[in-house]
């Protein structure tokens, strides 16, 4: 397809990330969790706080409130991030 980064192999081969290719694999973390028979709904809400706390990070400036935004998006992450151990997308550290 034009216009759309395919990692045909994985992202662990790569040695130096781009812009481009962050942004290309942000806007399809969403379309893939989405459609997978296995994602729950805690699943969903750890991804949507990553891609929320990526986004703000790149604000030029912060204000408190943006920095309350970056916080509670960090806070969701940590709470729902166990469940990609729990549905076996990860093994749990040793």
């Amino acid at each position: 397809m034009v216009g759309i980064c395919q990692f045909q192999s994985s992202i662990g081969h790569l040695s130096q990330w781009t812009g481009r290719e962050d942004c290309e694999l942000e806007q399809m973390i969403v379309a893939i969790s989405v459609g997978g028979k296995k994602v729950t709904q805690k699943a969903m809400h750890a991804c949507h706080a990553l891609l929320n706390f990526i986004y703000l990070a790149q604000y030029e400036s912060h204000t408190p409130n943006t920095l309350n935004y970056l916080h509670d998006a960090l806070e969701l992450f940590h709470q729902n991030k166990n469940e990609f151990i729990s549905l076996g997308a990860r093994k749990p550290p040793k």
